[in-house]
């Protein structure tokens, strides 16, 4: 019996890197923000989802291309409101995703310069796919949210985007 307390007394051991602490501050943000790809000036609806590694777009006639015998990508981006914009971008790299109840699907990762509130952040790595059927043409994740973030879930549109592009 004794052992058994002394087991749970006992403090796990943690590695140095675990033990790291950032106490910089972070913008608290919604499950709902809104976001701004630049210099296109698109404004997206998103859903803020620390659960994907990756931000995803919602991109409709997506094909690839061949420029300067580089990989690239063109697709046509729609907001809310309407306005389509079409766009072509480099393929950074493919990402194969897990999808709930069927297979996996490999999509392009391309880089947007993104603004949600006043953090602007370049190249971030953004999933492209066809996400008619969901409710938000854009999911932020946590590769934009780390180190500048953090998510109140019973929020929503807690901030417009207000970035200045850096050159």
């Amino acid at each position: 019996m004794a052992l058994c307390c002394l087991a749970i007394l006992t403090p796990p051991s943690y590695s140095t890197a675990e033990l790291i602490l950032d106490y910089s501050p972070k913008l608290i943000v919604g499950w709902i923000e809104k976001v701004q790809i630049l210099p296109e000036n698109i404004l997206l609806h998103a859903k803020v989802d620390t659960g994907a590694d990756t931000s995803s777009l919602n991109v409709s006639g997506l094909s690839d291309i061949v420029r300067d015998s580089e990989r690239w990508v063109k697709f046509t981006v729609t907001t809310k409101e309407g306005q389509s914009v079409n766009l072509k971008k480099p393929v950074h790299r493919y990402v194969k995703i897990k999808r709930k109840g069927t297979h996996s699907q490999r999509r392009p990762v391309v880089k947007f310069d993104l603004c949600l509130g006043n953090i602007y952040k370049k190249n971030v790595q953004v999933n492209l796919a066809d996400r008619k059927n969901f409710k938000f043409n854009m999911l932020v994740g946590r590769n934009f949210l780390k180190r500048t973030a953090v998510v109140d879930s019973s929020e929503t549109y807690k901030h417009e985007p207000n970035c200045v592009k850096e050159e």
